[in-house]
């Protein structure tokens, strides 16, 4: 989508000897011509984006007393000329893509919340593009479950990670 780039004809700019009508008639000549060259040359593109996962496994450990399972994904973010993201768009040159890692972390015992969660939120910047889409998140864990093996009593927790793509100076964000 493209957005709208300025072009402005200095008042003045355009006379003529014929009349006033002539004179703008010479400026809108100028607009078309040398507007057209001037947003080839200065203007900007607006593109869709969008957040895409991957799911790389599962790994599983245990102590004496717990289980734990662990769940990891690649998180990418894709790039479409449309939003219902079915054409995808080469954005390469552009200057950074923007994303939050929401991390939730709930504790348990006897099987119930305890009533302490943690939370953080991260923002991180990647830079810009070489193509169709860029890896931004690797093999990361987002879901890590823990459960007492026999007795309730121990304290275990659940953590989710979600990411969400934040606004960008090129993109429109599609979910």
């Amino acid at each position: 989508m493209a957005l709208p780039t300025p072009f402005t004809i200095a008042e003045g700019a355009d006379s003529s000897d014929i009349s006033k009508e002539d004179a703008n008639a010479l400026a809108d000549i100028r607009l078309q011509t040398e507007g057209q060259a001037y947003a080839d040359e200065s203007g900007r593109c607006r593109f869709y984006a969008k957040l895409t996962y991957r799911d790389r496994g599962v790994y599983d450990s245990s102590t004496t007393i717990i289980n734990h399972h662990y769940y990891f994904e690649d998180v990418s973010v894709s790039y479409y000329a449309d939003a219902a993201c079915t054409i995808p768009y080469d954005a390469s040159g552009i200057t950074t893509v923007n994303v939050n890692k929401y991390d939730r972390r709930v504790y348990y015992q006897y099987g119930s919340p305890t009533g302490i969660v943690d939370e953080s939120n991260t923002q991180s910047t990647f830079p810009g593009s070489s193509g169709t889409g860029d890896l931004l998140f690797n093999n990361i864990l987002y879901k890590e479950e823990s459960s007492p093996k026999t007795d309730p009593s121990i304290i275990v927790s659940t953590l989710i990670v979600t990411f969400t793509l934040l606004p960008g100076d090129d993109y429109i964000i599609v979910n």
